[in-house]
């Protein structure tokens, strides 16, 4: 459940892309969106994307503001220039498409689905009332000159930071704005090679530099600058939960919007805070953001702000380069207690309402802290919980964390067996 380990939410489409699924996307944005915003990360097939985008919106007669090369937070943030935002990224060996909406926030599934339903239903365009095509090219420049006003002069710890040569190098230095260790820090406008994990190993040789210099923390980026994974003083990783909990505790939030499988260190972190639960995907949660004015949201694609309800790596790096000038993150994550967590998938019958209304009468009969329905099935135990999401392809996916091993296996076997009854439900 790391941060790394996850496939970016909201992006499209889901299947093979192709130029063809770039015009495609255009028309049917420009059906209902009359300005969009446009913007790509530094891979050749995504300025080729990128393109197949504009040229289906102009023909369909949107305008289009083309934001240039950026990071994929800079691209949320310059979608209040137009009706909706559009960031083409790397996606291995080909590129993708992520929509914003004109608050930043990323599409929701539903949006997403929406979005395919109405390609079919698009008239073909006559050509006679062609968009016209702005060069903007400062969406980068704007986030970070954002970053800077947002964030202020803080004192921040000694920051190695590796880029990659992507995107996120026309942004992190300044967001950071501490004493900085760059490496991979010019960006390379002609990426081929695939680009390898957020892990120990893609990020050895930050970890090798803030294990050399005394006192460094480390922040690695991805090439699409949307996502980042923080190194401690020791060189050692800290996990996507772990950095939430530290940022929520830091910044004392009023109100809190998470993903349904987010763990329960982030809870507890921000424990006078009003703490609400969405669906998993980034969408879900910072619309719940917005609607619920909340102050910060969380989901497996990083941390969100109220200002920019969208997952934003930078701002993330540059609290946490803060909060270290003063403590030890190392020491912060020492401190909290270790969360196991367990996985499963499995099958369900093939009558799902009647598998839906046997979860939740079961569920309804359990005595238990908490049940929230985003996204399946959360129930909160005193010593731990489980997340059933919602069937698909004739199976469901459980999750389980808790603090002792023992109970996670007795979660499992709660929550499989739920899953066991309520599939021959009458």
């Amino acid at each position: 459940m790391e941060q790394n380990e996850r496939a970016p939410l909201g992006q499209w489409p889901e299947g093979v892309s192709s130029p063809e699924t770039g015009i495609q996307l255009g028309r049917a944005l420009a059906a209902e969106r009359k300005r969009v915003v446009v913007a790509t990360d530094m891979a050749r097939s995504s300025r080729m994307m990128c393109e197949a985008l504009i040229a289906g919106l102009l023909s369909q007669g949107a305008d289009v503001i083309d934001g240039g090369i950026a990071p994929e937070p800079a691209a949320a943030y310059a979608a209040r220039r137009g009706d909706c935002a559009v960031f083409v990224k790397e996606d291995g060996s080909q590129s993708r498409y992520v929509v914003f909406n004109k608050d930043g926030s990323p599409f929701t599934k539903e949006q997403i689905r929406h979005t395919e339903t109405s390609l079919g239903g698009i008239v073909a365009p006559d050509y006679s009332g062609i968009g016209d095509r702005l060069e903007y090219g400062r969406a980068a420049e704007e986030y970070a000159d954002h970053l800077e006003l947002e964030l202020g002069k803080t004192y921040k710890s000694p920051t190695a930071i590796d880029c990659r040569c992507g995107t996120a190098a026309l942004v992190a230095p300044r967001a950071i704005g501490s004493k900085v260790i760059s490496i991979d820090g010019h960006p390379d406008h002609g990426q081929r090679s695939a680009e390898g994990p957020l892990d120990e190993d893609g990020l050895s040789n930050l970890i090798d530099i803030v294990k050399a210099e005394d006192g460094y923390i480390g922040a690695g980026f991805d090439r699409s600058g949307s996502r980042a994974v923080i190194i401690d003083e020791e060189g050692k990783p800290i996990s996507h939960f772990e950095a939430a909990a530290i940022v929520a505790s830091y910044l004392r939030p009023k109100k809190v919007v998470a993903s349904a499988d987010t763990s329960s260190l982030v809870e507890e972190s921000c424990a006078d805070a009003e703490y609400l639960i969405a669906s998993c995907d980034a969408g879900s949660v910072a619309k719940k953001m917005v609607e619920e004015g909340a102050d910060i949201g969380i989901c497996g694609d990083g941390l969100m702000y109220r200002d920019l309800p969208s997952p934003d790596p930078f701002r993330t790096a540059a609290i946490l380069s803060e909060i270290a000038y003063s403590d030890s993150l190392s020491r912060m994550c020492l401190a909290m207690p270790v969360r196991y967590w367990r996985e499963e998938s499995l099958p369900i019958g093939e009558d799902l309402s009647a598998f839906t209304r046997g979860m939740n009468e079961n569920v309804d009969e359990m005595q238990t802290v908490r049940v929230s329905a985003a996204d399946g099935w959360r129930v909160d135990l005193e010593g731990g919980w489980f997340l059933i999401r919602k069937p698909a392809d004739g199976h469901v996916r459980v999750l389980a964390e808790s603090t002792d091993r023992a109970y996670l296996v007795g979660l499992m076997e709660t929550a499989s067996d739920l899953v066991r009854n309520s599939s021959h439900h009458q």
